[in-house]
């Protein structure tokens, strides 16, 4: 169910092969969203690779879900580092890059 933003992923990583364990921020929030995206993306006819996917919230929701996007992209063919490239995180303090200097928003 729902863990803390701050262990979310760790937990679920840790546990993935000795339990089941599901957060519906990260994992059914994405579920959903991913296949509104995948059905959007094959009606406007723009092919994955050319996708561009901003998210408002770097939170597990937001993160959970771009990673589930970025499953099914690698699922159809992108490779994981072509799959990132199309995605843009943004948060309070602004876009969401690893030479940002900060800690994420809390």
């Amino acid at each position: 169910e729902d863990f803390s933003n701050d262990h979310c992923f760790e937990l679920l990583e840790r546990y993935r092969k000795r339990m089941r364990a599901f957060n519906d921020d990260i994992q059914g929030t994405g579920a959903v969203i991913a296949a509104g995206f995948l059905n959007a993306a094959k009606l406007s006819g723009v092919p994955l690779n050319r996708q561009r996917i901003v998210f408002y919230g770097a939170g597990s929701a937001g993160v959970g879900v771009a990673d589930t996007i970025k499953s099914v992209m690698v699922a159809n063919g992108m490779t994981a580092e072509e799959a990132s490239k199309c995605f843009y995180l943004v948060d309070t303090k602004g876009l969401v890059t690893t030479t940002r200097g900060d800690e994420l928003a809390v």
